[in-house]
């Protein structure tokens, strides 16, 4: 499979990588790591990342016309359904090859390279790339600390239930004898003083339903916060060390569907991912994502959730 993607890959001069909708970090050093590739060993080829929203640490943009897309071979990174894809034009594309780790979802690709045992999307790739496949190409310093940045960010720094011994060597492959890991690792979670005191703030909105722990934060919460929904549930990792909790999550009013999105975390035996699929979410057994949810269903979920907390 790694060797169909590199003969397609070789087969085009313009590449359109494309990533899901509110990237995180893995997503967007995914596919820097991987335009970064393309750079250092097919110069006679163009590259361009597409997208509209942008992630705080990174905000990386681009403006690609549709002209450039069209004919061009289309690489979706970290994306397990084509509704989450963050720019509807991936069908202009000639081709599209779909490299991924979460639970497939959907096989939207012409070509899809899956691996839901992969810690991170970068992961992935950093398993392509240093495959006899590829090893006549170049790994270069700019490409290892993008794709190490994506496995710390979707690891949290190799603490989470899908980090394994796997993801630890290539991890290692990465370092090599030339990267700083703790001048990356400030780099991806070091914060500013005024957001220490939000998430600060923020902990004191904490319920707790038998052995779930969330926030269930409407929109005057998050005025009062002064976060966007999307900030608040990137925060739902403060909660992953409380010994009390088998699950844990953030439930969060979107500022512009005014309908409430949801992330959710557990601790291994305690399977999200089936009851976010019910609810219309998806995601990892661990880590899973609600989009789009009444206040009514809310309650239902809590209620779901507190249940299975317990078993």
């Amino acid at each position: 499979m790694f060797k169909e993607l590199l003969d397609t890959l070789k087969s085009y001069k313009k590449i359109t990588l494309f990533r899901h909708a509110n990237p995180d970090g893995d997503a967007i050093f995914s596919c820097l790591g991987f335009k970064q590739f393309i750079n250092d060993n097919f110069p006679d080829k163009e590259i361009h990342i597409c997208g509209n929203d942008t992630y705080d640490i990174n905000p990386y943009h681009e403006d690609v016309e549709d002209d450039f897309i069209k004919g061009s071979l289309g690489i979706v990174l970290d994306t397990a359904n084509l509704e989450r894809i963050d720019d509807g034009r991936i069908n202009l594309c000639d081709k599209t090859v779909k490299i991924d780790h979460h639970p497939p979802l959907s096989n939207y690709g012409d070509l899809n390279i899956v691996s839901k045992e992969s810690a991170a999307c970068s992961e992935l790739l950093t398993e392509i790339f240093c495959s006899d496949e590829f090893n006549e190409y170049e790994v270069s310093l700019k490409t290892r600390e993008y794709l190490y940045c994506g496995i710390l960010t979707d690891s949290m720094s190799f603490t989470t239930s899908s980090t394994t011994a796997k993801t630890l060597k290539l991890a290692g492959k990465l370092v090599g004898d030339d990267i700083n890991v703790s001048l990356l690792n400030d780099y991806v979670f070091k914060v500013k003083l005024n957001e220490f005191e939000k998430i600060t703030k923020l902990r004191t909105y904490l319920k707790v339903n038998n052995r779930f722990g969330y926030l269930l934060l409407d929109e005057n919460d998050l005025k009062d916060l002064d976060m966007s929904s999307s900030d608040a549930k990137n925060n739902v990792a403060e909660f992953k060390n409380v010994e009390e909790f088998n699950i844990w999550g953030v439930i969060a009013q979107n500022e512009q569907t005014h309908l409430y999105d949801v992330s959710l975390r557990s601790r291994l035996g305690h399977q999200v991912n089936e009851t976010a699929i019910r609810f219309g979410g998806g995601g990892h057994v661990n880590a899973s994502g609600i989009k789009n949810l009444t206040y009514e269903q809310v309650k239902e979920l809590v209620l779901e959730i507190s249940t299975n907390s317990i078993k």
